[in-house]
């Protein structure tokens, strides 16, 4: 079926379109209080911006500002001057809680990436990608926890949906934060998994793998996919969030 806009799709006035285009505003406010990590100095306490601006050591007007937009967006709420997490905030944006939503920050670091989608559609290609080795520790611990976050999300569905009667040895290439070979293991007491990728990624998947207790079966081997044989004997591969990237 051809794919087409309609009326229904409700782009049907100056004034939604410009909703539209006037989006990355929101996002933007939205990723500078994450990058400044001001959900988590609010806390579960109320604050006003002058409390918070002293602990980022931020302009006080200017954070007053932001935290008053943040507001709009819902995401704070206001009472006689002095701030406080809406409900989801503090669930989902403070960070340090069991449901705070892990790698916010590769967010921000998109941003950077998005802003030449002019440029890379004319050139046909990015304009602004970098080996990974190359986007330093920050960068690249942030994008294994938003892997981490979104493979968490996904991996037990995926696993449940695959037949592992004859599967003993299960291949993770380019398993990041190793969720995905985590849950292999947890789904039949006979699978071992092994995890492949650069060697600047697995000390960051020892870190998620330690708490798990299943170092044993969950091995951690260093390679480059594009370049590096994959081994042998396995009797499943899977290759989750890499082909989009290639």
């Amino acid at each position: 079926m051809p794919i087409s806009g309609t009326e229904m799709d409700g782009l049907d006035s100056p004034q939604a379109l410009m909703e539209v285009a006037a989006g990355f505003m929101k996002s933007r406010a939205l990723l500078t209080a994450c990058e400044l990590d001001l959900f988590t100095r609010i806390g579960h306490g109320e604050r006003t911006s002058s409390d918070v601006a002293r602990d980022l050591g931020t302009d006080p007007r200017a954070t007053d500002r932001l935290m008053n937009v943040l507001c709009t967006l819902g995401v704070l709420r206001k009472r006689a001057g002095r701030f406080q997490n809406a409900p989801a905030a503090r669930r989902f944006l403070a960070q340090g809680g069991p449901e705070s939503i892990g790698g916010i920050m590769h967010w921000v670091h998109l941003w950077e990436s998005w802003g030449t989608l002019t440029a890379a559609v004319r050139k046909g290609r990015s304009v602004s990608e970098r080996p990974v080795d190359s986007r330093g520790a920050a960068w690249l611990r942030a994008f294994i926890a938003a892997m981490h976050w979104r493979a968490c999300q996904h991996a037990p569905a995926v696993v449940a949906s695959l037949d592992l009667t004859n599967v003993a040895r299960v291949l993770d290439v380019g398993g990041g934060s190793g969720a995905y070979a985590m849950e292999f293991v947890r789904a039949a007491p006979g699978i071992r998994a092994t995890v492949l990728d650069l060697p600047s990624v697995l000390p960051l998947t020892a870190e998620y793998l330690r708490p798990s207790g299943l170092q044993d079966r969950v091995s951690l081997v260093e390679g480059d996919y594009n370049r590096d044989g994959l081994g042998q004997h396995f009797d499943l591969v899977l290759l989750s969030a890499i082909i989009h990237s290639n």
